[in-house]
């Protein structure tokens, strides 16, 4: 799911977002630091100065649209602020704008919405859609948010900075025989900047129909011992020179889930199937095809 939008999936959005599309466009080759990274396309917003991690999450086309981009900020105790966008997106085509608390800040229209814990702004600015979330502990009467979007403000920005899917440190062969659609990548940094984690997600089929997706995240500074559910059983497996830690998989299927040490980071390759948001379906397909990208994957 969504880093920030699985806390803005309302009933009547899940699958409007799931499937949504856009303009904007990228620019390629993240920031020195993701905290520095204070845009998502026009939204310009105000760095929190007492963050314990940041991740940037973004989705992009293969034609080099832009799908989603996400800001995380995360606090002690749980607590988050997030600035999303959703190009080419309505509002107004998700739900019925009446039902939601409106007001004005900084010259632009809120409509706010609350689930729990959690108040969530929408701001429609022209064809994109913005979002602002403020995850607290305790249940606040919206003063937080306010203040939040007190830092917001909008420029002429048509272009945002991206990472690029992929690793520097990885060799992979995509299957030709299958397109690739979309890119995912979240960037997981630390307050001073250091990474901690780097996913990508590359979507096989189409906009209107994902066939399967696979993963790669590489955990920094890690061993097995950190990574490694103490709960599942894993089998130990060489594939083109490189030894794994499988993943049993628990249904007879084969495993969908392998992880590797290299150096003093963890890889973790996984076929993440298909999604509906509550249950995953790998088809026999996707695990032809995985077993295809495993043995194309090496270490420079």
């Amino acid at each position: 799911m969504k880093k920030l939008l699985k806390v803005l999936l309302l009933a009547v959005m899940v699958m409007m977002i799931a499937a949504c599309s856009g303009g904007g466009s990228a620019s390629s080759g993240g920031k020195k630091k993701v905290a520095d990274d204070q845009d998502v396309l026009a939204l310009h917003f105000t760095t929190p100065g007492t963050f314990e991690s940041v991740e940037r999450y973004c989705e992009v086309t293969t034609e080099g649209k832009l799908v989603e981009k996400d800001i995380v900020f995360n606090f002690a105790g749980g607590e988050s602020v997030g600035f999303a966008v959703m190009p080419g997106e309505k509002l107004a085509e998700m739900t019925n704008v009446d039902n939601l608390e409106q007001y004005e800040i900084n010259g632009f229209k809120v409509y706010r919405f609350d689930s729990g814990n959690d108040m969530m702004a929408f701001i429609q600015n022209g064809e994109d859609l913005y979002a602002v979330d403020r995850y607290l502990n305790t249940v606040d009467d919206g003063t937080i948010l306010k203040e939040v979007l007190g830092g917001v403000s909008f420029t002429k920005n048509t272009t945002t900075t991206l990472d690029e899917a992929g690793f520097d440190e990885l060799n992979y062969q995509l299957d030709d025989d299958h397109s690739v659609y979309k890119t995912a990548t979240r960037i997981s940094e630390n307050a001073e900047g250091n990474q901690t984690e780097k996913m990508v997600f590359w979507y096989y089929g189409s906009d209107e129909n994902t066939d399967f997706r696979f993963m790669i995240n590489a955990y920094r500074n890690s061993t097995f011992e950190d990574i490694l559910s103490k709960e599942d059983t894993y089998e130990e497996k060489e594939i083109n020179g490189i030894a794994y830690k499988v993943l049993v998989n628990t249904n007879g299927d084969p495993s969908y889930e392998y992880y590797t040490q290299h150096g003093n980071d963890v890889y973790m390759i996984r076929n993440s199937g298909t999604s509906n948001g509550w249950f995953v379906d790998r088809s026999e397909e996707s695990y032809t095809c995985f077993e295809k990208f495993l043995n194309t994957v090496s270490f420079k």
